[in-house]
């Protein structure tokens, strides 16, 4: 059996790699979820959306469905370069969850 590489904050692993069809897509599948910083033109990876359908708005989802990487250590990263901003500063949906 093939070892897969587990996801990290600089790389997706083989398999979510292979299933990832674009950034920010509107279609059906996987998609890299990105923030671009305007003033440098730098875009950041912070998540990966599942859409059922291309009408669909996504599910953002947690951990790497094929080797278990938390997504959250994208997320710290992207606020520790300064591309997203602090937690703090979120807004909340009303439930209690920070939403950007």
């Amino acid at each position: 059996m093939k070892r897969i590489p587990k996801c990290s904050v600089q790389l997706m692993c083989s398999s979510l790699s292979e299933r990832v069809d674009g950034v920010n897509e509107n279609r059906k599948g996987f998609s890299l979820m990105v923030t671009t910083n305007f003033e440098t033109g730098k875009n950041t990876r912070i998540g990966v959306v599942y859409k059922t359908s291309s009408k669909d708005r996504g599910l953002i989802i947690n951990h790497c469905p094929f080797c278990g990487f938390d997504f959250e250590e994208w997320i710290d990263a992207a606020i520790e370069s300064g591309a997203v901003r602090p937690r703090s500063e979120w807004a909340s949906d009303g439930d209690g969850e920070a939403v950007q």
